[in-house]
């Protein structure tokens, strides 16, 4: 925890001082959370930090460079996660990882295009909608049978990689990534490119999205395409997979209140979880502006049996930070499991 507290303090001094530095932009964002199981009286402390810097090259050119650091207090200790769940409820309880070269390279807009060539990580580029990404769980942020079938470039694993995005008109979007078929946080292997054994994993997505003032709704369309080494067959092992996710406007207001519906599911044909669907509602401005109340049931197909997780999660702004409370009741196994959890996000640019 020492080292992770280091690397916060390092990167906000950074952040502060390099303000007169205009042609370099740095983000940096700070992610905490407080997680208890009720059911078992284990509690944990997860925090991520992402650092991100970048700077215009040329017309049309930039370069990116983006550090992850995470720290599981469990994790650190030795210690077993607090609930033994299949779909996980918290997006950032992953192994401690002091710094992680995150996102390094290079993009360049060509026409209706932006192509980058570098390590990236698909948590940038895709499963990000805004109603999406409000809730805690990895399971709406990256699908179960997505993440459980690919050894994928996910945090805070990268992988060496080719972006690309084309957008044909103010709504519609196609975005397709060609990583190296394994992922790593290593840094002396984060650039390896070796398809013949490692293989290789595509993704794409086509997008669109329907604007009338905030009255917002976009559709996503995506297939997983991977040919990749699976460390306990040791073997180059196949597997396809399709997904939808569907963010469709409800209700409304002219004060800015407004009702969203979330639709998504997927499908692999091989891997450790084969389907996964999710269905929810968010209403923004229940109390305040910009505050969110969020509920959202997901089912997944698990190899090791099924599972389902109730999310009931709010929101609210304050200043610089998001304070967001969920509660997860999980109902698998021979068990109901209820988790809480307290997030925060500070944003500093």
């Amino acid at each position: 925890m020492s080292r992770f507290l280091f690397v916060l303090a390092v990167a906000l001094s950074t952040t502060i001082t390099s303000k007169a530095q205009s042609a370099i932009e740095i983000e940096v964002n700070y992610t905490t959370e407080f997680l208890y199981g009720f059911d078992t009286d284990k509690a944990n402390w997860a925090n991520v930090l992402d650092v991100d810097f970048s700077r215009n090259l040329w017309r049309g050119g930039n370069i990116r460079l983006n550090l992850l650091s995470s720290d599981n207090l469990r994790d650190t200790r030795g210690k077993e996660p607090i609930a033994p769940d299949l779909e996980i409820f918290s997006a950032i309880e992953e192994e401690s990882s002091p710094l992680t070269l995150f996102i390094f390279g290079i993009s360049q807009k060509i026409g209706i295009s932006d192509v980058f060539l570098g390590v990236r990580n698909v948590n940038e580029d895709y499963f990000d909608t805004p109603w999406n990404s409000l809730f805690t769980s990895p399971s709406n942020g990256l699908y179960p049978c997505i993440s459980e079938g690919y050894p994928l470039a996910d945090a805070p694993r990268s992988a060496l990689c080719l972006h690309s995005e084309m957008r044909f008109s103010e709504r519609w979007l196609y975005k397709s990534s060609l990583y190296n078929g394994v992922a790593t946080n290593d840094w002396l292997r984060v650039f390896n490119f070796r398809p013949r054994k490692q293989g290789l994993l595509a993704i794409s997505e086509l997008s669109y999205s329907g604007r009338e003032g905030s009255y917002v709704g976009s559709y996503h369309l995506g297939t997983v395409f991977g040919d990749c080494y699976d460390e306990e067959r040791g073997k180059k092992v196949k597997n396809d997979s399709f997904w939808l996710l569907a963010e469709q406007p409800l209700y409304y207001s002219r004060s800015g209140q407004t009702l969203q519906l979330l639709l998504q599911g997927g499908y692999s044909t091989a891997g450790s979880c084969r389907g996964y669907f999710g269905i929810g509602t968010i209403w923004r401005g229940l109390f305040q502006k910009s505050d969110y109340v969020g509920l959202l049931a997901q089912r997944s197909f698990h190899d090791a049996g099924d599972e389902t997780d109730w999310e009931l999660t709010y929101a609210m702004e304050w200043g610089p930070a998001t304070i967001q409370p969920a509660l997860h009741l999980l109902f698998g196994g021979d068990k109901t499991r209820a988790i809480g959890v307290m997030k925060i996000v500070m944003e500093f640019n």
